[in-house]
């Protein structure tokens, strides 16, 4: 896949976890963030933690 296509099924994983994380989803938060998205994604864990970071970046930034 492009990478293109990785981010942005990263950005809908990432969705997921923190929606489940609101509503104590243990199946899904029974792993780390990062963990659930790698699985899920079939890259690694530390591409996985650099998307997070940049999009904490942007987030506070755009605060």
């Amino acid at each position: 896949m492009s990478k293109a296509i990785n981010k942005q099924k990263f950005e809908i994983f990432n969705d997921i976890y923190d929606n489940a994380e609101k509503e104590h989803d243990m199946v899904i938060i029974s792993h780390s963030k990062s963990d659930w998205i790698a699985m899920n994604l079939g890259v690694s864990q530390r591409t996985v933690r650099r998307w997070i970071a940049e999009k904490n970046k942007q987030m506070n930034i755009a605060e």
